[in-house]
């Protein structure tokens, strides 16, 4: 890494240690110390609220970035320590709501740390699954339509445990 480099990329991590510090002043200093001006401009909403532990959240987004794209997606995996289920749902600028649940896995196996991508009309969704007994790498695409059935991306002896897409 040249001088020059290690300069901006200490620039940037400055930037977001004033950023992450003027956060959380706000958010913990701000409020308790000025309640009767606060106001929530962005309260808290559930997304997921599904049986069992609701884990492992991501998010991608299309047409921009989160705070004005055309549509923002959420997938996650809830349930126990012996069933997990890979779930999804969409939030769409125009209608301005999301939708409700899918289940994208309907298995008695766990099915954990999902990772989703839209790309035009299309969406992707990977996790990892121990439906064969070891933990493999699955897939489920949307290709605007239909969701396909999950599909194993590995299937091999050893855990492969986190995808990222």
């Amino acid at each position: 890494m040249s001088k020059t480099d290690e300069k901006d990329d200490n620039g940037f991590r400055r930037i977001v240690r004033h950023f992450v510090g003027v956060l959380t002043w706000i958010l913990i200093v701000g409020q308790s110390s000025l309640p009767a001006q606060y106001i929530d401009m962005f309260p808290r909403v559930p997304l997921a609220q599904e049986s069992g532990d609701n884990l492992h959240p991501d998010f991608t987004e299309s047409g921009g970035m989160y705070y004005n794209a055309n549509q923002v997606g959420l997938v996650w995996d809830f349930g126990d320590s012996t069933q997990r289920t890979i779930g999804v749902k969409f939030w769409n600028s125009v209608d301005t709501v999301w939708t409700n649940t899918l289940n994208i896995t309907d298995d008695a196996s766990v099915n954990q740390n999902p990772s989703i991508e839209l790309f035009g009309d299309s969406t992707l969704i990977v996790w990892s699954s121990n439906r064969r007994g070891t933990f493999d790498i699955m897939f489920s695409l949307n290709d605007g339509i239909r969701w396909s059935q999950p599909q194993f991306l590995t299937q091999d002896s050893v855990d492969n445990t986190h995808s990222e897409l």
